[in-house]
């Protein structure tokens, strides 16, 4: 419950300070491990892994290896939190969140992620109603995955879901993040 207070906290101070003009959100302030912390734990789920702080290998390792090193050494990361939750059958749901020195290096690195799981055969693009923006990937073969992921401004997210996890938990999760970085109930 504290962490839904939280968050229902930083999107009221959120909603509050954009209420001078209609503005894109500037994210470049995002603490990634307060972000992850508020996130509550998605039902059927238990935390195996709290919010913590990683440099460049702790993201590539949930983003997608050497690929993604590469491209975290190339763009800058400037800091970053991975939180992880396990679920029956070896499910596990994992959300990573960096901060950028601009947009379009949250946009390449994290889209970046979605698209090398398009390489693996049965995997195809999703992108959830409701979730505009976000490029995601879907297997429904074993093992089973979905991935979202999306940048406000200089902060990019990702969300990954291997095994049984159900749906709604990474469209509710990338859903959540994506309010609070945006600051509305869009």
């Amino acid at each position: 419950m504290a962490r839904i207070v939280a968050l229902l906290a930083l999107v009221l101070a959120a909603l509050l300070s954009g209420c001078a003009g209609a503005q894109a959100p500037d994210t470049s302030g995002t603490d990634p491990v307060t972000l992850a912390s508020i996130l509550p734990t998605p039902a059927g789920l238990l935390e195996t892994a709290p919010a913590r702080a990683v440099g460049a290998r702790g993201l590539a390792g949930v983003l997608g290896g050497a690929g993604a090193l590469e491209a975290i050494e190339r763009f800058g990361l400037e800091r970053a939190a991975v939180r992880e939750w396990a679920g029956p059958q070896d499910g596990r749901l994992v959300v990573a969140v960096s901060v950028w020195g601009t947009g379009e290096a949250a946009q390449y690195v994290n889209g970046g992620a979605a698209e090398r799981e398009l390489a693996a055969p049965g995997t195809a693009a999703w992108t959830p109603e409701g979730l505009p923006g976000s490029r995601g990937v879907r297997r429904d073969g074993v093992p089973r995955l979905r991935a979202l992921s999306f940048a406000v401004d200089a902060t990019g997210v990702y969300v990954r879901a291997e095994g049984p996890v159900e749906e709604g938990a990474v469209i509710r999760t990338a859903d959540l993040l994506s309010t609070a970085l945006r600051g509305s109930g869009e």
